[in-house]
This record gives structure tokens, sequence and C-alpha cells, in this order.
């Protein structure tokens, strides 16, 4: 991880956007951490009005607060544990009832 950090001579808004953009194509591999949504979607909007002339991959743009929550991974069921979870639900119930 490289932290990056910017001179106060221009809102912090158009200074990351064009340190971003400085970085190439690879904008889709960055990971921008923001003090709040709103920061969030300012950027993102920021980078669309300096990009007009080609399209970007933008930088995965999360929150200060989510980021501790990035490496917990949700586990969701294969379809075989999802069938046996529905078997278990719906027991001996009768089929039309569903």
């Amino acid at each position: 991880m490289n932290r990056i950090f910017l001179s106060w001579d221009k809102p912090v808004c158009r200074a990351v956007a064009e340190r971003l953009l400085s970085l190439g194509n690879d904008l889709h591999r960055h990971l921008v951490l923001v003090p709040t949504r709103e920061s969030g979607r300012q950027l993102r909007e920021f980078l669309a009005s300096i990009s007009r002339t080609q399209a970007i991959f933008a930088p995965q743009v999360i929150p200060a607060d989510q980021f501790p929550r990035m490496e917990e991974k949700e586990e969701t069921a294969s379809a075989l544990e999802e069938l046996a979870g529905w078997i278990l639900a719906l027991g001996d119930s009768p089929h039309r009832l569903y």
C-alpha cells in the first residue's frame, strides 16, 4: 500500500482527481479513501468532468468508515446448501401452499 500526501495549494477534490488522472489508464486498480459518501460522489463527478475527452474506469472510492469492513467477506451458500435450507424450512408442508 502506498500513501500519497498532496499539497494544500488547490482544493483537495481537484488535487486528488488530477493525481489520479496522472497515473494513466490504471485508475481502476486504485483505492481512494474519502471522509464521507458525499465527498466520494464529488470526486467521481470531478473525475468525469475533467476526463470528458475519453472514458475512464474510475478507482474504487470508499468512505473511511467502511474501509475496515472490506476484508469481511460474506459467504454465500452453494446451490446444494440452499436447497437443503429450503427443504428444512418447508418440511413436510404440501408444495401447493408455496
